[in-house]
């Protein structure tokens, strides 16, 4: 009787352990779905932040179109300063 008590009790142990066991895989599998949406989250923002970042190049570059033709233009409009009185109208 006692060796059967005792069986029963490491039944009892190895059930509780198995217990233990399957809530360890209950929280492991939770916390791998977590880490799965983090990377999921990750590479939708690192796309859109690539996006971004070349969306400011685009801009970059136009912006720098803009300034050299806006020098450009102040030159123009400094050599047509300059010849305004270089140039008269006669009335003959």
């Amino acid at each position: 009787e006692e060796g059967m008590a005792e069986m029963e009790a490491r039944l009892a142990q190895a059930r509780a352990a198995s217990d233990d066991n399957a809530e360890l895989h209950h929280m492991v599998d939770k916390l791998f779905r977590a880490i799965s949406g983090i990377a999921e989250t990750n590479a939708v923002q690192s796309s859109q932040t690539s996006g971004v970042a070349d969306s400011v190049s685009f801009m970059t570059t136009v912006i720098a179109g803009l300034t050299a033709s806006s020098e450009m233009t102040h030159v123009s409009a400094n050599k047509l300063k300059n010849l305004t009185g270089q140039f008269q109208v006669s009335n003959a």
